[in-house]
């Protein structure tokens, strides 16, 4: 069975963060990949000792097969955007890079 590429952004990674919103996510995908479906997941992260994205020069970076990590770091916790415009564009740059016909933004 194949379907639209589906793209799963979740707000962290279970390798990572053990609560059942980002289980959920990753099972999805996980599920989606399996049936034949072309799927990607995208959960954010937190870069140790509070750094920020552009301290180490990165802000997406690849995981596994299918599989991205961005950094929340930098995010403002109270509006939910980055401070510096080229950790969102980062993240823009890979959604918009996987072209996914659908985007489920999960949590």
């Amino acid at each position: 069975m194949s379907g639209p590429s589906v793209c799963i952004v979740s707000h962290a990674h279970p390798d990572f963060s053990k609560g059942g919103g980002e289980m959920s996510a990753y099972r999805q995908f996980q599920t989606l990949a399996g049936e034949g479906w072309e799927a990607s997941f995208v959960a954010a992260i937190e870069l140790p000792n509070g750094q920020s994205p552009a301290d180490r020069g990165e802000t997406v970076a690849g995981y596994g097969e299918r599989e991205y990590l961005f950094t929340v770091n930098g995010m403002e916790e109270d509006r939910l955007w980055w401070r510096n415009p080229e950790e969102r564009r980062a993240l823009l740059r890979l959604l918009v890079g996987l072209k996914a016909d659908v985007y489920h933004f999960h949590h």
